[in-house]
């Protein structure tokens, strides 16, 4: 019994040794907090889900071909991994957004090492064409498209006349 435990702890100091430091974890709710002090006024509150804190760039959004192209800005209570070593805590989007039929689609990523954009960008992805989905309600990139898209301009429909 001795023997098998203290097998069990050296292992497990072996194991913590690989994994290097440990990582304590941030409440997203505290990060969607911080991110408001730290990242204004460039970027604007958008929401949190289960995953991130999620900001949008307060900048108007650019015209991108048939679409509107806005940053979003991702922060991540906990490190990620890109290609199994390299770590990221803040992930920035290029999301181009269809607001007439509700998709959006992102065109490029950057990964970064540190919160709120900081430190060494550990990864980009580029897309040329990158897949327009259907916006899911209730989701951070149906708040994005409502967010950033013009409000429909509403008709007035003028009233028939009466015909005797």
């Amino acid at each position: 019994m001795k023997r098998a435990l203290l097998a069990m702890g050296m292992l497990l100091a072996a194991v913590g040794a690989l994994a290097g430091p440990m990582q304590i974890p941030i409440a997203i709710g505290d990060l969607y907090q911080q991110g408001q002090l730290t990242l204004l006024p460039d970027w604007k509150p958008l929401g949190k889900n289960y995953r991130a804190a999620v900001f949008v760039q307060s900048a108007p959004p650019r015209t991108a071909a048939t679409y509107l192209a806005a940053w979003t800005d991702y922060e991540l209570p906990f490190p990620e991994y890109y290609e199994k070593e390299k770590a990221y805590l803040s992930i920035r989007e290029r999301m181009l957004l269809d607001c007439k039929g509700g998709k959006a689609g992102i065109s490029s990523a950057s990964f970064y090492a540190g919160q709120f954009g900081s430190g060494a960008i550990v990864a980009v992805k580029r897309e040329d064409k990158p897949d327009m989905l259907d916006v899911v309600p209730d989701s951070i990139e149906d708040r994005l498209l409502k967010q950033v898209c013009p409000a429909p301009k509403r008709v007035r429909h003028r009233a028939a006349p009466h015909k005797k």
